[in-house]
C-alpha cells in the first residue's frame, strides 16, 4: 500500500462506561481525546461515576455544541480549569469549588476565551502564586 493511501473503514459504534477516582479522570480525558481523533470510531453512548461522570457530561455537552472538535475543546477547557482550581486550593479550598463550577459551566468556550484574553495570564500567575504559597507553608 502506498505511504499516502488512506484506509477507509466502516464506522464502529462504541458505548463507554467511565470510571471514577481523581487521577482516573485525567487518564480518561486522554483516552477520550485519543478516541475522538479516530474518524471511524463513533461514541454512541457514554456514562460514568464520579470523575468519569464529569468527563462524560463535559464530553456530551461539547459534542452537542460543536461535534468532535467541540467535545475535545470542552474536555481540554474543563481539565485546565479544574487543574487551576486544584493549584489555587493551596490558598483557599473554596477557590477550588469555584473553579470546578466555572469548569462545568464554561467548558465549551472557556479554552478559546482564556487563550485570547489577558485573564489567561492572570490565572497562570495566580496558579504559580498558589503553588508558591502552598510550598512555602510546608
Amino acid at each position: 500500500m502506498p505511504k499516502n493511501a488512506t484506509l477507509v473503514r466502516d464506522p464502529v459504534l462504541v458505548d463507554l462506561a467511565l470510571q471514577g477516582g481523581g487521577s482516573h479522570g485525567a487518564f480518561t480525558w486522554g483516552v477520550l481525546d485519543r478516541f475522538l481523533e479516530e474518524p471511524w470510531l463513533k461514541i454512541d453512548g457514554v456514562s460514568g461515576t464520579s470523575a468519569g461522570a464529569m468527563n462524560a457530561a463535559v464530553h456530551v455537552h461539547g459534542h452537542e455544541k460543536g461535534g468532535v472538535a467541540g467535545a475535545r475543546e470542552a474536555l481540554e477547557a474543563f481539565l485546565l480549569l479544574l487543574a487551576l482550581g486544584t493549584f489555587l486550593a493551596g490558598i483557599n479550598t473554596s477557590l477550588q469549588i469555584i473553579f470546578l463550577g466555572l469548569a462545568m459551566a464554561l467548558a465549551v468556550p472557556a479554552i478559546v476565551w482564556l487563550k485570547q484574553t489577558a485573564l489567561f495570564l492572570f490565572l497562570v500567575a495566580a496558579a504559580v502564586i498558589g503553588i508558591g504559597l502552598a510550598l512555602w507553608r510546608r
